[in-house]
């Protein structure tokens, strides 16, 4: 069963010192707030979604401003990227912006075609290569809760960490109506969810481990003199 905004707060309100006014707002701006601080422990699986339908590419265009260029519902962070174009559709690789400044420091040089990899500086998604057309993205990211306001909304987690929001929750209402600041609210969710939940320091397309010895053959077909992560042809 779905758990609701009215049976977190009142939960929250049964952990409370007084049952005013006051503290009934601070518990329901405590709930939104623990929502938010248990999203940044770790990205949960029912905060992960596909958008299928908000993405495009421009022609010419490189830089794509997020959440607002795309329209991304709530987004956290984009986990992953695919451009659709029937048989030559393909995922975009993620590159850093270091590497992409050092090995393409003036993105016009490849000129315009399909894109194949990404990098986001803050806000901004840049594309690489420059789309030569409109083409649509599927992109996988996390987002934020939904803020809670009608008191049938439903949590945005799982019915199963309700004990947590609450408990979280409850010590940060008590913490408005004592007027106490500078809490870490982020190590109170991590100690409440324990080992159960652990931060996922990689994203999909952001895997960092340590590349083996390869005495293989590589090869590589088309104008690989394009190709600006080619480091040489065998």
């Amino acid at each position: 069963m779905a758990v609701t905004y009215k049976q977190l707060y009142q939960k929250v309100l049964l952990r409370l010192k007084t049952l005013d006014g006051r503290a009934l707002l601070a518990s329901k701006e405590a709930v939104n707030n623990a929502q938010r601080v248990i999203a940044r422990t770790a990205d949960f699986d029912e905060l992960k979604t596909w958008d299928l339908t908000n993405a495009v590419t421009v022609a010419h265009q490189k830089n794509y401003i997020i959440p607002s260029g795309w329209a991304l519902v709530r987004l956290k962070d984009i986990l992953s990227i695919k451009l659709m174009d029937t048989s030559n559709s393909r995922k975009l690789t993620y590159k850093s912006p270091t590497e992409m400044d050092s090995l393409i420091p003036y993105p016009e040089d490849l000129g315009e075609q399909r894109c194949s990899w990404y990098t986001q500086r803050g806000n901004t998604v840049e594309l690489f290569s420059i789309p030569d057309a409109v083409y649509t993205l599927y992109i996988y990211h996390t987002q934020w809760p939904l803020d809670l306001s009608a008191d049938s909304d439903v949590m945005s987690f799982s019915d199963d960490l309700d004990d947590v929001v609450v408990s979280v929750a409850s010590d940060m209402a008590n913490a408005i109506l004592d007027g106490v600041s500078g809490v870490d609210w982020a190590s109170r969710a991590k100690a409440l969810l324990g080992g159960a939940v652990q931060e996922d320091l990689n994203r999909p397309d952001r895997v960092f481990q340590a590349k083996p010895f390869d005495a293989g053959t590589v090869t590589y077909t088309g104008e690989y003199w394009k190709q600006p992560f080619v480091k040489e042809v065998r």
